[in-house]
């Protein structure tokens, strides 16, 4: 798991019709079905070496 580097407010969890999972298209393991980042998007060597900011909850507290 990579942590995210930008938050994007996904940093609440348990909200009930939501389905958790990895949201990121450019994430190795997206999940079309997912509606709630749970900050658990993997990334390719080859995409964290371009820079790619990484979206998800920043709060380390969570």
């Amino acid at each position: 798991m990579t942590s995210a580097t930008i938050d994007n407010g996904t940093c609440l969890y348990g909200i009930p019709g939501k389905v958790s999972g990895c949201t990121d298209p450019n994430a190795s393991n997206y999940s079309i079905s997912a509606n709630l980042d749970n900050g658990t998007c993997t990334y390719s060597e080859s995409i964290l070496s371009t820079g790619y900011t990484i979206p998800g909850c920043t709060n380390p507290d969570l």
